[in-house]
């Protein structure tokens, strides 16, 4: 009897930690040296709820490096944020967080076409696509360094805050 209540005992704790571990993670971090080309089968990251995907999004023969609602059963997926200025790239371009935590997009022959401006020097230690459709990056505290509604492009999403960048 005692050794079923130590096993009781144990599978709470467990649950408990398990529970607690997942509500402080609201998003699926993009690690440090975590790359994407548009080569891959999949090449995108997508949001801790599937709704938002980041990553190439084809385009007549080319790419958009995009963010775009993932769940739209639809043969053209609604976009809602471009990188590179809406520039489509070719086959063969990259998005990597380098191990030293830059993000960037590259040619295949790897020259740098676009990476974000942040807000400081800080140094990035990992990247989240959050379930509002929001690009983020961020420092070892979980502090946001750059974001894609800071740097919108022609679509409002219903979580986008409400900031001079439109105006």
């Amino acid at each position: 009897m005692a050794s079923f209540l130590h096993s009781i005992f144990f599978l709470i704790i467990f649950l408990h930690l398990a529970l607690l571990t997942s509500a402080q993670s609201p998003y699926k971090n993009i690690t440090l040296g975590s790359s994407l080309s548009n080569l891959d089968d999949n090449p995108h990251w997508t949001s801790q709820s599937g709704e938002f995907a980041f990553g190439f999004h084809p385009q007549q023969g080319q790419f958009l490096l995009a963010i775009w609602y993932a769940k739209i059963p639809v043969p053209v997926k609604t976009i809602v944020w471009t990188a590179n200025e809406g520039k489509p790239v070719e086959r063969g371009a990259k998005i990597q967080l380098t191990s030293n935590g830059v993000l960037f997009l590259s040619t295949q022959n790897g020259t740098e076409i676009w990476k974000p401006q942040l807000t400081d020097n800080s140094q990035v230690a990992s990247a989240a696509i959050l379930n509002t459709g929001n690009l983020v990056l961020t420092t070892t505290d979980s502090t946001v360094v750059w974001a894609s509604f800071d740097n919108p492009t022609d679509t409002l999403l219903p979580f986008y805050p409400n900031t001079r960048a439109w105006l």
